[in-house]
C-alpha cells in the first residue's frame, strides 16, 4: 500500500540522517551522547533542599578545630524569597556570637580562598557577612544549632554543589572572616543524593 511505502521511505531517510550525524560527531573526535544524557539527568532532578556535611579545613585556622563536623541545610521561601539556612555545628568555636557562615562559588574546599561569595550584585550587596546576619552561634561546648535567613538574589539551583564555609570569631583575630581562614567547608548536594553527586553534576 502507498502509506506503507511512504513510511518505509521516511524511516530510510531518518536512518541516513542519523548515520551522518554519528559520522560528523566521530570526525570531531567527540561523542556527545553521554554529555547529553548527563545534562538531561541534571534537568530532571528537582532541587528543593541542599545539604553540606561540614568538615574541618586544612587551613591554619581550621587546624584549631580538627574534629569540627555537622551540617548546613539550605532551602528557600516560596516565590524566590529568602534562603532558609539551618545549621548544626559540633566541636566548633566556643561561645561564638559572630562566627561567619557563607556560600561561595567553587568546587574544591582547598580552593575556597580564591572562591567568590555567591550573590547577585545587581540585586543586593554582599549578604555573606556576619554583620549582615550570615552568622552562626555556638555554646560553651562549641556546639551550635539554629537557622538564619539570607537573600542573595540567586536562583536556588545555582547553589547546587557550591561551597559552604564556616569561620571563627573576629574577637581573637580581626582577619578571622577572610576566605583563606575558613575553619570548616563542604559542598552543597541535593538531599537524598550520594555524596559523590557533585563529581557527576
Amino acid at each position: 500500500p502507498r502509506e506503507t511505502y511512504l513510511t518505509m521511505k521516511i524511516n530510510s531517510i531518518l536512518v541516513k540522517l542519523l548515520n551522518v550525524f554519528t559520522v560528523a560527531t566521530l570526525v570531531h573526535g567527540k561523542d556527545t551522547t553521554d554529555g547529553d544524557r548527563k545534562a538531561t539527568s541534571r534537568n530532571l532532578i528537582t532541587v528543593t533542599s541542599l545539604k553540606a556535611f561540614m568538615e574541618s579545613t586544612g587551613t591554619e585556622a581550621g587546624k584549631k578545630y580538627p574534629d569540627l563536623d555537622g551540617w548546613v541545610k539550605v532551602e528557600r521561601e516560596p516565590n524566590a524569597g529568602d534562603l532558609i539556612i539551618n545549621y548544626f555545628i559540633n566541636n566548633g568555636p566556643i561561645q561564638c556570637d559572630d562566627c561567619r557562615l557563607g556560600i561561595f562559588t567553587g568546587s574544591k574546599c582547598s580552593m575556597i580562598d580564591s572562591a567568590q561569595s555567591l550573590f547577585d550584585p545587581d540585586e543586593v550587596p554582599n549578604p555573606w557577612r556576619a554583620d549582615k546576619g550570615a552568622q552562626y552561634v555556638t555554646n560553651n561546648k562549641g556546639t551550635g544549632a539554629g537557622f538564619i535567613n539570607v537573600f542573595n538574589g540567586r536562583g536556588f539551583r545555582q547553589h547546587t554543589c557550591m561551597l559552604v564555609g564556616l569561620f571563627d570569631s573576629r574577637d581573637d583575630n580581626v582577619n578571622a572572616h577572610m576566605r583563606s581562614r575558613a575553619i570548616g567547608c563542604a559542598r552543597l548536594i541535593p538531599e537524598g543524593q550520594d555524596k559523590d553527586f557533585c563529581e557527576k553534576y
